[in-house]
């Protein structure tokens, strides 16, 4: 089962960034309307827990948030006895806001009880906090280090067979910033 999920994670992340690249080079390939974090190759990894998976697409730089021209690369970790939930707060940033997260952001999964069943979901995209803190007053935006983020329970994991949903995908969320995708 493993493998096979390997397989289904690499297949539709593959089409989702093949078809993110073709329509980029059609519509915006220097990057005038679309955010940087469209930009290059990912990093993305795999974690299949106790009751689900979840996928995380990093910059290959996350530190400095650059993006080589470089192929993505696909990672696959099994973690037993851990939960989605926990795996995903791993990813979920520290804000600045000492009580969490900002009043007008999502986490990015709601709790959940262990054994109990949760919804599938993703990011398209790095949460952004925006807030004028510099002493000019201009504002500064704190973003996710991860570019995409996906999760499903144990019960979904056919979510990632559907290559042309993949496709779509791609294409429906360019069509935030290029509406001509």
């Amino acid at each position: 089962m493993l493998d096979r999920l390997r397989h289904d994670v690499e297949q539709y992340f593959s089409a989702y960034y093949s078809e993110l690249r073709e329509q980029i080079a059609k519509h915006d390939p220097e990057f005038r309307v679309l955010p940087h974090w469209f930009k290059g190759g990912r990093k993305v990894q795999g974690i299949c827990c106790e009751d689900g998976v979840v996928v995380v697409h990093l910059p290959y730089d996350t530190e400095t948030m650059t993006y080589p021209d470089r192929e993505d690369s696909y990672d696959f970790y099994l973690r037993r006895g851990e939960l989605v939930k926990e795996w995903v707060a791993k990813y979920d940033k520290p804000w600045m806001n000492p009580g969490g997260l900002p009043a007008d952001m999502q986490p990015l999964i709601p709790d959940y009880a262990p054994g109990e069943g949760f919804k599938s979901g993703y990011w398209p995209e790095p949460r952004r906090s925006y807030s004028t803190l510099d002493s000019e007053g201009r504002t500064i935006t704190e973003e996710d280090k991860w570019t995409r983020l996906d999760y499903t329970n144990l019960q979904k994991l056919g979510i990632w067979r559907d290559v042309s949903r993949a496709r779509e995908q791609a294409r429906y969320i360019l069509r935030r910033y290029i509406s001509d995708v």
